[in-house]
């Protein structure tokens, strides 16, 4: 009797459950969520391995979204969210290729692309003129 009034009330609810139409938006939902903070070099540590993002996004908490079996494999991305944006992907990092990479230096600035992008071209000038004396 009590299994039949739980279904009873199930069935008196049932226009209130919303469906999902694509299952690839149900499984986002259901994904594991956890805080990082981007280090200085662009990387993240999740369950004690490696990811590199982008610069940009480095001394940022981020939320990061996973299944537990994503962690480890190379050909999988991690999503990337803030205050529920999707602002990137964070890629498994190889070791040994992280240990040879060049990367540059310092944080990239808004300012400093901006300023650059404000130069106006030097002059061109010839250093064989400039010795010979011409002025033209």
């Amino acid at each position: 009797m009590y299994c039949f009034y739980r279904l009873e009330i199930a069935g008196l609810q049932s226009d209130r459950i919303e469906h999902i139409g694509d299952p690839a938006v149900a499984d986002s939902l259901f994904l594991l969520r956890i805080t990082r903070k981007v280090r200085a070099n662009a990387t993240l540590q999740v369950n004690n391995v490696i990811y590199e993002t982008d610069y940009s996004l480095t001394g940022s908490s981020v939320e990061v979204r996973y299944e537990p079996d994503w962690i480890g494999q190379p050909h999988r991305k991690l999503p990337l969210y803030m205050d529920g944006v999707h602002v990137g992907d964070a890629s498994f990092v190889q070791l040994h290729d992280n240990a040879v990479k060049r990367r540059p230096k310092g944080r990239p600035s808004a300012e400093s692309s901006s300023e650059k992008e404000s130069e106006q071209p030097l002059s061109r000038v010839s250093y064989v003129k400039a010795v010979k004396g011409d002025d033209d």
